[in-house]
């Protein structure tokens, strides 16, 4: 089991740590007793209900650990709990790992199986950790359940903002991302993948500089004309596309796409659809400094469509100031006829 140390330790040359491996349990031994905290006390209750008759061996290894110091004047020190676990498993590859969580309970966590690497939660569900489902998604592009299925664990991931996800979100945006070409048609994959997407989005510019990176413009372009009639799709696609156009060195990429005519026949589409007029007159707003998207806009009818918008929606405070924010972008350029 791994203790807790302390920042001067972890600071340290090599990381010292106690684990117990427990033998076949066919072999019968006799038992060594050894000194150990409270808790270790439990793990080696509980192992002695999964193996039974076996001995305990009490073992000290030294561990080099890469750790990484961030800060100035009170600096912090981390790691991953990941990369204590590979350390682990150059001296011990079959090592079982036992954790113990904020209720002070303790939780197995069978490194030895293939789909249990990261950890197993309260109900018994498996959830692999990020460098596992980034490695099953690339060896298997083609297999859909199983891009489906790690899109779903990335999800998950993703809501706990652990610092391997971080360390790995890239590479998890990038796999993501791939997937939705692959599978370009397929609803239940786009509806695992984009709030997933809208949550990383919604953290920090990085994150949507990343999506732009790795081609996500094309696959929000293609995700708004293939699912037009997915209500529920698009206005999740247009939350995300709303923070992308929030970071004003992205407008640009944007813009070039042509992406502000996707949003503007998605709202044509769905005028009707508060959160969708919402959500899309927001991003017009962003994307319409540029006198070529306002151009291209005027051409596709879209300042009567504007306009009609704050008859319908006089009463919605939002969609108003949307609106304006767009129709002032028309006003400002003085090529715009109106």
């Amino acid at each position: 089991c791994l203790t807790d140390r302390s920042l001067e330790e972890t600071r340290s040359k090599g990381v010292s740590t106690e684990s117990y491996v427990y033998s076949n349990r066919f072999d019968v031994l006799e038992s060594e007793k050894v000194e150990s905290p409270t808790w270790s006390q439990q793990i080696i209750q509980n192992a002695a209900e999964i193996w039974p008759q076996s001995q305990v061996f009490h073992h000290k290894v030294s561990l080099s650990v890469p750790v990484c110091t961030v800060g100035k004047d009170r600096p912090s020190t981390f790691t991953t709990l990941e990369l204590i676990r590979r350390e682990l498993n150059k001296v011990f590859p079959d090592i079982a790992i036992k954790e113990k969580d904020q209720n002070g309970d303790v939780a197995l966590v069978n490194q030895w199986q293939e789909r249990t690497k990261d950890a197993i939660d309260e109900s018994g569900q498996i959830t692999p950790s990020i460098e596992t489902c980034i490695e099953c998604m690339k060896k298997n592009p083609d297999d859909f359940s199983i891009q489906l299925i790690y899109s779903e664990h990335i999800g998950t991931l993703a809501e706990q903002e652990s610092l391997s996800f971080l360390l790995c979100k890239s590479d998890a945006i990038a796999c993501l991302l791939t997937a939705l070409k692959i599978f370009p048609d397929k609803l239940e994959l786009n509806l695992t993948v984009f709030p997933c997407l809208l949550k990383l989005a919604s953290v920090s510019a990085t994150n949507c500089s990343h999506i732009v990176d790795h081609d996500g413009v094309s696959v929000i372009k293609n995700t708004l004309r293939r699912f037009t009639d997915s209500t529920e799709l698009l206005r999740i696609v247009l939350r995300t596309t709303k923070y992308i156009s929030a970071a004003e060195e992205l407008v640009a990429t944007l813009s070039g796409c042509d992406l502000h005519c996707e949003i503007f026949q998605a709202l044509s589409r769905h005028t009707a659809v508060r959160g969708v007029v919402t959500e899309t007159c927001y991003i017009l707003g962003n994307l319409l400094f540029a006198e070529k998207t306002g151009q291209q806009l005027l051409r596709f009818g879209g300042l009567p469509t504007i306009i009609s918008l704050v008859e319908k929606y006089s009463d919605d405070v939002i969609i108003m100031e949307n609106v304006c924010r767009v129709l002032g972008c028309f006003a400002n350029n003085g090529n715009f006829v109106f």
